[in-house]
């Protein structure tokens, strides 16, 4: 992309910012794709073949508005499997075509139609790759399940016991109440005065 100067003319960005540009596109798709990991051996190789395959290859080309990601994920697919292209080289577009949102049945439906086409070896080789890949990801996602299921046990016997309740005091015993004359409470008293009065009435008859 060019940019305009103070005297109008046309200004080239430098080559620097350029290809600085076109890797971070690249390295976007890629992220994208799931696949940040897939193209380190160049850059330790050599940082040239890195900059075609991460810059051209994915930051001019798959970034390109013509076609969807998951479109040119499936196009990609079925040239890789049309040709035949080995275990390693085609495993990676299936796990990206599963990142991208196409699903299982849709990329059987793309081993068949290719099929067809390219002939029965090649429906073959892909088969197999594309198994290969579903059993690693279910692998994954149980070796992934049992570490969640340990790290939720651990946590449960780490957990505090929880602080004991300090029992109540007792109450003390309330003092018996002093008895009144005639050897009784007085309650007792007020009680029995009546029955005593009307007892002596009768005796006086």
């Amino acid at each position: 992309m060019s940019t305009r100067s103070g005297t109008g003319k046309a200004k080239t960005p430098p080559a620097d910012a350029r290809v600085s540009a076109r890797i971070a596109r690249g390295i976007e798709m890629l992220r994208r794709m799931g696949r940040e990991a897939t193209v380190d051996d160049q850059k330790a190789l050599d940082p040239a073949l890195y900059e075609l395959t991460v810059g051209h290859l994915f930051g001019d080309i798959w970034t390109r508005p013509g076609l969807s990601l998951r479109d040119r994920q499936l196009v990609t697919l079925a040239a890789n499997l049309a040709l035949v292209r080995p275990g390693h080289a085609n495993e990676s577009h299936f796990r990206s075509a599963l990142h991208v949102g196409v699903t299982k049945e849709e990329i059987v439906e793309v081993l068949i139609q290719v099929g067809h086409y390219a002939g029965w070896p090649a429906l073959a080789t892909g088969v197999d790759q594309f198994g290969r890949v579903l059993a690693q990801a279910a692998a994954k996602r149980e070796t992934k399940g049992a570490t969640k299921r340990a790290a939720k046990g651990l946590a449960k016997t780490a957990t505090p016991p929880a602080p004991a309740v300090a029992p109540r005091p007792s109450r003390s015993p309330r003092p018996p109440r002093a008895p009144a004359a005639g050897g009784t409470t007085a309650p007792t008293a007020r009680r029995t005065a009546p029955a005593t009065a009307a007892t002596a009435r009768r005796t006086a008859r």
